[in-house]
């Protein structure tokens, strides 16, 4: 159990996990804070409901124990007679026993082994305990603040002991920053810079502790302090200073210079200013930047202003001050010129720019340059140039001139934009992250939340909403830390709701701060102040565009149609030198980034300048221009570098498809429907051809809508026509209802036949076209047959295509694998990737719907590469449930199980529903995996959270839920849980007939029906059921070819006992009735069969 940082506790497989809910995190640290002892149920009961204890206190809390034990190893919580114990140690109590062991190692003289415990034990800290725990955490991390002070102090004692003189300087450095008036940590330090010969420092120290307790207690240090800083004035009185005289008190708020003494190393740091708190989420940076300095001798900190590049290079200098005899740290920002660089730089050295205190000083020093290089010269140094972006020529210069002429020295720079030296190696700084590794938060949110506590301590911070708002606010560490400020006045909420305003909402902040970081503004339009005019004109243009975006892109908008990608090219890289712009490269290709406040602060720039309409003209005509012409190669050995090019662009094109279709206000813009339709089949097409082709519903209205009234001119036909078939089969399969999808269908029906009539329509789209308004599937049948033979493989490929679709819709799983197989012959003529992939997808699929896995599995072998290659990453998923079914069939329950966990990998489908689909096939996976162990109960209950997972079964059905709620109604029927499968067979009723009303009516998949009706025919005669409908459920589920592709639903075992409990000469009986019937009497027959069993059972 992990109670030092949020907490955590061992998942059953030994990852730590947060525990589910506050309550039961804090029951974890009540428990820890007893160190093991029993805690008694009452008050376990105060401490966890404060406020109102539930009605049934004990119940209450052994619920709330069990959960725990669920989510963790069961002996982890103890059950003792008068309440609950802590079964296994906690962080807390070993940080605790090493607290003990250590303080009896020192005091048995082993100090080195006290430090190790000390430092081991300080390392189980993870962040701020007890956050979000209410009266729980206060204790906590009252507890642990004490504990974390007496180790702290025992690790002193014992670099003490051990005559570590470096380390006790460190750390009593830091327990004197935490607070300035602890005179025991004054000692200590005094004492060790003393004694490595930095007695300056040391007096220094004295001085500040005498300040804080006169102003604060008004009080005089311990007398024995004061003898200490008596002695240390005497001995500096013989002591010579190395190199330059310093000028006392001239190297910033923390300067710290030390006397020599013979044969000692000085260490001096000059200009370096104590943190005002703890540096957040930048460990792995100050340690990265450590790593650069040792193999280069510049390393500049690149990064937009905000980033926290000033506090990052202190924490560096901070650390060197240990093994580095001189840290200078200069900071530039006041700097106005390039030569005022080198008086900055004279300055922090404590040097007298020009003139000295004694003639003799004068005479000797020579001029400025000569006194900084001899200052330098001849000790190990590292030189710290703070904000150099605007004298970026000054700071390379001398930066060139230091390392030339002192071999020992090392530059760390902070800047915009890079010093553009030989010797330099750039450290581009990242914005925090607000997303954890390995934890639910990033150090984004973790700023956030310490600073919005440091305003209001009581402020109530919900994660979800601290994570949106650090990630609009781009990770930025000055935006966080300005919003963070808010809290005083607003709600996070409010907060987040005011960030389109972002620059007048976050405006105040730290008084000390400089003028360039007190509003987020300012910081910004530093950056816009270092730019040409035709810098800040691409800056302002190219910030419509919402996401990434390429030279062309910057071309066509930036110079309004007029300009070239060479034109502009300079421009952009201005932009990427000042750190406005984001390089990286995306399949070969430079694609540039700003973040949201570069682009926001852009946005207004752009109106201020009256370009709106202008800059949106070019943005539409570009992602026109884009589509238009990836669409042509689409279908073609060009296949890949388009779609690439379109999925690059993807965010951009959706962009200027709302923009073109927009209802512009009276006397404004007008609105684009030729771009709407060139950027919605640019976007449909990649979509489909990746796999993804449901994305497209949520675009179908909008192209209706913005095509009313347009008079389709000749040359935009072809397009129209493809846009809006690629409109009508989302209409279909999008979710929309039945009655919405009527009357858009009919309208799309009635444009499409208009187009067909137009003589320069292409031939392609002309056959497309022909079938896409064939009235019905006889007609459809006879126009395919004609198709499938045309010499263009793309017109016979979609014809074996549409053929095959209509007959696996129709139940006829054999002619539909044909079709497939003839489709996947005819697409290696077009020469692209994506059509010989879909064709052997096809008749993978189909293939595992006839229960034929062999088949299915040989041809996956195909469809992989192809998809791979396109990117096509919920295809791929598509093929995994395949491959589970063959596993399951197998009985190989280590594939299956491994399956199903990709299957459930997140963040893999386009869209919701695609992954709550998929994920609910991994958990039919599971309790078919939990049948194959033996463990019945656990198959029946992960079939029901699966069933529960597809939520209410009067909405919008799916056909999976129909699919996996037939095999959860066979699995109870075989595990004899009659009653259960009574109630999950109504629902399946319903939810398969709301399927068909609802999104079916047009294009009824009759094998998920016959799926349905396979499951109803096993429940009943299984019930002893003998009406002659149960028959004819299993006679329908032949006749219109249920679904195999789930080992619950194979057919012939099915059947084989049906034929036992019904009679063969029943089920003959059936299959003949079903035969006699018309093609929609036969569906009509299902339909009612279903309906009547959703009428029967519980509807829970």
């Amino acid at each position: 159990m992990r109670v030092l940082g949020p907490v955590l506790v061992a998942g059953p497989d030994g990852v730590p996990q947060s525990p589910r809910g506050v309550r039961a995190a804090a029951l974890v640290a009540t428990l820890a804070l007893a160190d093991g002892a029993p805690v008694p149920v009452p008050g376990l009961v105060d401490r966890l409901w404060p406020d109102e204890a539930p009605a049934d206190p004990r119940a209450a809390l052994h619920n709330l124990v069990s959960r725990l034990r669920q989510a963790t190893a069961p002996d982890a919580v103890r059950s003792v007679p008068t309440g609950y114990a802590l079964g296994c140690a906690s962080d807390l109590s070993l940080a605790r026993g090493a607290l003990a062991l250590g303080r009896a190692a020192l005091g048995a003289g082993r100090a080195e082994e006290a430090g190790r415990l000390a430092t081991s034990a300080l390392g189980l800290w993870r962040g701020e305990p007890g956050l979000d725990l209410g009266a729980v955490g206060v204790e906590l991390r009252a507890t642990a603040a004490r504990l974390h002070e007496d180790l702290a102090l025992l690790r002193r004692e014992a670099a003490e002991a051990a005559g570590d003189d470096a380390t006790v300087a460190v750390l009593a450095s830091d327990a004197l920053a935490a607070d300035p008036l602890d005179e025991d940590a004054a000692r200590s330090l005094m004492t060790a810079l003393a004694a490595q010969g930095r007695g300056a420092e040391a007096v220094r120290v004295y001085g500040r502790l005498r300040h804080a307790l006169v102003a604060e207690l008004g009080t005089d240090p311990a007398p024995d302090l004061v003898a200490l800083h008596d002695r240390l004035l005497a001995a500096a009185e013989d002591q010579v200073p190395v190199g330059a005289p310093l000028r006392r008190g001239g190297g910033g708020a923390a300067d710290a210079s030390s006397d020599t003494t013979p044969g000692r190393v000085r260490h001096v740091a000059l200009g370096l200013r104590a943190a005002p708190n703890p540096l957040v989420g930048r460990d792995v940076d100050v340690a990265d930047v450590e790593s650069a300095l040792r193999t280069s001798r510049l390393v500049t900190v690149l990064g937009a202003g905000g980033l926290g590049k000033t506090r990052l290079a202190q924490e560096v200098a901070r650390r060197a001050m240990t093994a580095t005899p001189l840290v200078v740290v200069v900071e530039l920002a006041g700097v106005r010129s390039d030569d005022d660089v080198v008086l900055a730089l004279a300055d922090t050295l404590g040097l007298a720019a020009g003139a000295t205190a004694r003639l003799g000083d004068r005479l000797l020093a020579g001029d400025v340059h000569d006194q900084v290089l001899a200052r330098l010269r001849g000790t190990t140094s590292l030189v710290v140039l703070d904000n150099c972006e605007h004298v970026v020529a000054g700071a390379a210069r001398w930066a060139h001139e230091l390392l030339g002429a002192v071999p020992e020295l090392r530059i760390l720079a902070t800047s915009r934009a890079p010093l553009r030296l030989t010797a330099e190696q750039t450290f581009p700084l990242a914005p925090l992250a607000a997303d954890g590794t390995g934890a639910p938060t990033g150090p984004a949110v973790e700023l956030f939340r310490q600073r919005a506590r440091a305003a209001r301590p009581d402020v109530r911070l919900p994660d979800d909403v601290v994570v949106r708002l650090c990630d609009r606010l781009d990770g930025l560490p000055l935006a966080i830390e300005l919003a963070a400020a808010r809290v005083r006045t607003l709600s996070v909420e409010e907060i987040e709701q005011h960030l389109d305003e972002r620059f007048a909402l976050l405006r105040s902040g730290d008084a000390a701060a400089p003028d360039r970081h007190r509003t987020l503004e300012a910081v910004i339009e530093w950056s816009w102040n270092l730019l040409t005019a035709t810098q800040q004109a691409l800056w302002r243009r190219v910030a419509i565009l919402p996401d990434g975006f390429g030279v062309d892109a910057a071309a066509a908008i930036g110079g309004l149609g007029t300009a070239s990608p060479l034109d502009v090219l300079d421009d952009v890289d201005g932009l990427v030198t000042q750190s406005l712009l984001a390089v990286t490269d995306d399949g070969g290709v430079a694609r540039y980034r700003m973040l949201e406040t570069v682009r926001e602060f852009g946005l207004l720039r752009l109106a201020a300048a009256g370009e709106q309409d202008a800059v949106r003209d070019a943005l539409l005509d570009w992602a026109a221009e884009l589509a238009r012409r990836d669409v042509a190669v689409l279908l073609g050995p060009g296949q890949v570098g388009a779609i690439a090019e379109l999925v690059r662009d993807q965010e951009n094109l959706l962009y200027a498809f709302r923009t073109a279709a927009e209802t512009p206000p009276e006397g404004a813009h007008a609105r684009r429907p030729e771009v709407v339709v060139h950027t919605f089949v640019g976007l449909a097409a990649s979509w489909a051809l990746r796999g993804s082709e449901e994305r497209a519903a949520g675009l179908a209205a909008t192209v209706l809508g913005s095509l009313r009234g347009w008079p389709v001119p000749d040359e935009d036909a072809d397009v129209t026509a493809v846009a809006l078939t690629f409109t009508l089969g989302a209409l279909v399969t999008g979710g929309t209802s039945a009655g919405d999808v009527g009357a858009s269908r009919a309208r799309t029906m009635a444009r499409l036949r208009l187009l067909l009539r137009r003589p320069r329509l292409g031939r392609r789209t002309r056959a497309l076209l022909s079938l896409v308004l064939l009235p019905d599937w006889g007609a459809m049948v006879r126009e395919v047959q004609d198709l499938q033979r045309d010499p263009d493989p793309l017109v016979a490929f979609a014809a074996c295509i549409c053929a095959g679709q209509g007959a696996e819709n129709d139940g006829q799983l054999e002619q539909a694998l044909r079709d497939a197989e003839e489709a996947y012959a005819r697409s290696v003529g077009i020469g692209d990737v994506a059509c010989p992939a879909f064709a052997a997808m096809f008749v993978a699929t189909t293939a595992s719907e006839l229960g034929d896995f062999a088949t299915a599995l040989a041809w996956t072998d195909r469809v992989r590469p192809g998809f791979a290659t396109l990117g096509a990453t919920s295809a791929l998923r598509q093929l995994d449930w395949i491959e589970l079914s063959v596993a399951l069939e197998a009985g190989d329950v280590e594939a299956a199980e491994a399956l199903c966990d990709r299957l459930e990998v997140p963040g893999e489908w386009p869209d919701e529903r695609g992954g709550a689909e998929m994920a609910a096939v991994a958990g039919a996976g599971r309790g078919e995996v939990a049948l194959l162990r033996g463990d019945a109960e656990a198959a029946v209950g992960r079939y029901a959270d699966v069933m529960r997972a597809f939520g209410d079964v009067q909405g919008p059905g799916t056909p999976w839920a129909v699919m996996l709620g037939s095999a959860q109604v066979v699995r109870l029927v075989g595990l004899d849980h009659l009653d259960e499968a009574r109630d999950a067979l109504a629902r399946l009723g319903r939810r398969a007939v709301a399927l068909y009303r609802d999104r079916m009516s047009q294009f009824l998949d009759r094998p998920v029906l016959g799926t349905a009706c396979l499951a109803a025919g096993t429940f009943r005669a299984a019930t002893g059921d003998r009406a002659p409908g149960v028959a004819d459920l299993f006679a329908l589920a032949e006749a219109i070819g249920s679904r195999q592709d789930v080992p619950a639903l194979r057919r012939a075992p099915l059947l084989a006992t049906a034929a036992s409990l019904l009679g063969a000469g029943a089920l003959d009986e059936g299959r003949a009735r079903v035969a006699a019937m018309t093609h929609d009497a036969v569906t009509e027959h299902a339909l009612a069969l279903l309906d009547e069993v959703a009428g029967e059972g519980g509807r829970g």
